[in-house]
């Protein structure tokens, strides 16, 4: 998935294009400008960077009161759309105060 997302936004960003964005848009489910010039140190650029993002289909815009939050639906889909082994293919374990015998 952050191949996907690096690959949308090398071009995009062109020689502005630093790794920390990708790192910033997966280390919470969303972002914010503060996020953004923390991480990037891009305090004027910052709206304008996850506005572009926006566009290009990575990020939902959603404000809420005066916050704009930057949600990477992405990586929520990821989150909430995982499998699990089913409880039959799981290999046991055997507990330790189970093999010992007093």
């Amino acid at each position: 998935m952050m191949n996907h997302y690096k690959n949308i936004l090398r071009p995009l960003f062109d020689k502005q294009y630093k790794h920390e964005l990708l790192n910033n848009l997966f280390f919470h489910p969303y972002t914010k400008i503060e996020f953004m010039v923390r991480d990037m140190m891009v305090e004027r650029r910052a709206s304008r960077y996850l506005n572009m993002i926006v566009d290009a289909g990575l990020l939902h815009k959603e404000k809420i009161g005066k916050v704009n939050y930057y949600i990477n639906t992405g990586l929520i889909n990821l989150f909430l759309n995982h499998t699990e082994l089913p409880k039959d293919n799981v290999p046991m374990i055997e507990s330790v105060s189970d093999t010992i015998h007093t």
